[in-house]
């Protein structure tokens, strides 16, 4: 039969469709009418019947790519389809095969799933089998070839196979689609040649910088390196620098809150690379000085030079020098003293810097009472204020030369201030075994009453739920130790003094200190040494383990749960039950000698889960006989492993189901 043959047969037995004229009667003035065409002009343009009408008459015309353009028109505005268009587009098909034949045949292979994958079967044939796999079929770079075929962007290669792109070294084959198709989907950094693989990709035209993709924010501190010596302006870029920000904190393990050698070094590091960071980061560079003045003044001394680098930095305090203020070349980036950059720094935002800068300028001044190098920064009368009384408050024998420096009214002020201040060298933390000295900077004070508070810590974390602090209500309390001390200094004179405790040393506790005269008092927390606690889920509970400050175990420590106490064992640890309220819960934590602490336990509740795997041999599956099976049950506790022993009335059900599906239990 000839293929035109069959396309009539088929068309013979395509399901015939009624349309509805737009009006009683244009059927038959459209089929009767001399000019059809003239008849068409009664339609609305636009319209699904015009289209219809004009699609119809321009195929019974022959008209036929004048129909196909009436019938995309209509597709194009009236996407839903109907029987009247889909009728039409069966037709123009059949009518366009004497003009593409393939097209149409086409067309019917996929609209009526038609196949033609008979194949002929004749005897005595050999077969044109291959019996032996082509290494060179399975190799992987035929698979690699394959997906590059199948898709550009080598969406079907998996994790694997894309880290095996760095291993054999293929990445700087790639084109531009495939490599940013490749540096999206990955997350882990440790790859041969990645860092190349991002340059290129940062150096094209189709880069949006870098952060694109997520894998940025995971690249180490050498990749970073490597790209920044490529590219100096990634130094702009500010998901590149808060990158190598992180990769600058403290590694795991070290403490930089408890440790001030950490804090340190992770200050260094900071300051390091924000020297190098252009104008826009101004508030990252402010915050690390400012944290880094306040190391300096913890111990006992102050930089010159890192205090100046601060004061050049625009920020929007009062007593700036005019001439600086009005540099509007340097106030484009002005420091932002509220930003929260704790991520970065451990720290949070500044807030009010005069407190720290005021300290500052009193600790050099009163060694150095050269101003010089302040003035360009700093507004004469705030730095002459603070040179008057960095000198007479230090040197009070030459008052003389520096009492012109103040108001009259201010000189009063200065002379009749009362200070009771400690110095910021002191220490709050101390080892069982240290002695305790505190250094207090005193001023107007002629009697001085120290009294000494030792704290049970038990009973405040009880009724507070908090920590112990200075300010803790201590009335009704009687110290156990006071005592007064006489001072005729002069009513300028800041005198520094140390106070020991030396009936602290060898024990381990809180107390607080306090210091009342002149009509002020100022308090200070000694905490001789600490305990530690490291919480491990289990599948029992939350195991404790009770540390002291040299992190040694504390044998038959205890804890407190509400009303619940929990003793440990020789070795530090005990077990907290599951909570009905799982989450963060304050737990009291003791060492069995009056001395604790309060701490955050993440608490766990009681979820179980139980699976088995089954193995049976099947060559031990014979009608008659008996089989043994193999079960390996597993009871999970919060996704963790626990004893089988905590079933209660276990129960084992098997069921077998026959090949005709009769099951057996």
């Amino acid at each position: 039969m000839s293929p035109l043959r069959s396309i009539l047969c088929l068309a013979m037995l395509w399901p015939s469709l009624s349309c509805a004229a737009p009006a009683l009667g244009f059927e038959e003035r459209f089929a009767l009418a001399p000019d059809r065409a003239a008849v068409l002009q009664e339609l609305i343009p636009g319209t699904p019947e015009f289209y219809y009408y004009s699609a119809l008459h321009s195929q019974n015309a022959a008209h036929f790519p004048e129909a196909a353009r009436f019938l995309a028109e209509w597709t194009s505005r009236h996407p839903q389809p109907t029987p009247q268009r889909t009728l039409l587009e069966t037709r123009q098909h059949f009518l366009d095969y004497a003009a593409q034949p393939q097209a149409t045949l086409d067309w019917l292979q996929q609209t009526r799933n038609l196949t033609f994958d008979h194949a002929r079967q004749s005897s005595g044939t050999p077969p044109q089998i291959p019996t032996a796999l082509d290494p060179a079929l399975i190799s992987w770079d035929a698979f690699f070839a394959q997906a590059r075929q199948q898709n550009a962007q080598l969406s079907t290669l998996t994790d694997s196979g894309l880290r095996s792109l760095f291993h054999r070294s293929l990445t700087k084959e790639l084109p531009t689609e495939a490599r940013r198709a490749v540096l999206a989907r990955l997350s882990r950094p440790d790859l041969p040649g990645l860092t190349d693989l991002v340059l290129a990709d940062l150096q094209s035209p189709e880069s949006q910088g870098f952060g694109e993709f997520p894998l940025h924010r995971n690249l180490l501190l050498d990749q970073l390196a490597a790209l920044l010596q490529a590219r100096p302006p990634l130094l702009e870029n500010r998901a590149f620098v808060e990158t190598w920000l992180a990769r600058l904190t403290p590694p795991d393990g070290l403490d930089p809150d408890r440790d001030p050698a950490v804090r340190l070094a992770w200050l260094e590091r900071l300051q390091a690379f924000a020297d190098t960071l252009p104008p826009a980061f101004n508030s990252l560079k402010a915050a690390i000085l400012f944290q880094r003045l306040e190391v300096d003044l913890k111990q006992g001394t102050c930089d010159p030079n890192r205090l100046v680098a601060y004061l050049k930095l625009p920020r929007p305090v009062p007593y700036l020098n005019p001439t600086f203020r009005e540099r509007a070349d340097l106030f484009r980036d002005p420091v932002d003293l509220a930003a929260d950059l704790s991520p970065f720094t451990g720290r949070g935002p500044i807030g009010s810097e005069d407190a720290l800068l005021r300290r500052c300028l009193l600790h050099l001044l009163a060694l150095n009472p050269d101003t010089t190098a302040f003035q360009p920064w700093l507004e004469a009368t705030y730095l002459n204020a603070l040179l008057a009384e960095a000198q007479l408050t230090t040197h009070p024998d030459a008052a003389a030369s520096y009492v012109a420096l103040l108001p009259p009214a201010a000189y009063q002020e200065l002379r009749t201030r009362t200070d009771l201040e400690f110095d910021p060298t002191c220490r709050q933390d101390w080892l069982p075994t240290d002695e305790v000295a505190l250094d207090l900077h005193l001023k107007n004070i002629p009697r001085l009453l120290v009294k000494v508070f030792e704290i049970n810590t038990e009973n405040v974390h009880r009724s507070t739920g908090q920590q112990v602090n200075t300010d803790l209500d201590l009335d009704g309390l009687v110290a156990n130790q006071e005592t007064t001390t006489d001072y005729q200094a002069p009513p300028l004179q800041r005198v520094r003094h140390r106070f020991t405790f030396p009936q602290l040393k060898g024990l381990r506790g809180v107390w607080i200190i306090e210091f009342i005269g002149g009509g002020k008092s100022s308090r200070a927390l000694v905490r001789k040494g600490s305990l530690t606690v490291l919480s491990v889920p289990t599948g029992a509970g939350t195991r404790l383990t009770i540390l002291d400050e040299k992190a040694a175990p504390i044998p038959f420590g205890y804890a407190l749960l509400g009303s619940q106490r929990f003793q440990a064992d020789t070795t530090g640890h005990l077990l907290l039950p599951f909570s009905t309220t799982p989450g963060p819960q304050n737990v009291l934590v003791g060492d069995g000698s009056g001395f604790t602490t309060l701490e955050s336990i993440p608490l766990q509740g009681e979820t179980y889960s139980l699976s088995a795997g089954l193995h049976v041999p099947r060559e031990s599956l014979l009608p008659g006989r008996t089989a043994a099976a193999l079960l390996r049950p597993a009871l999970l506790c919060n996704g963790r492993p626990t004893a089988l022993s905590a079933l209660e009335n276990p129960r084992l059900t098997l069921t077998a189901t026959t090949l005709e599906g009769i099951p057996s239990t």
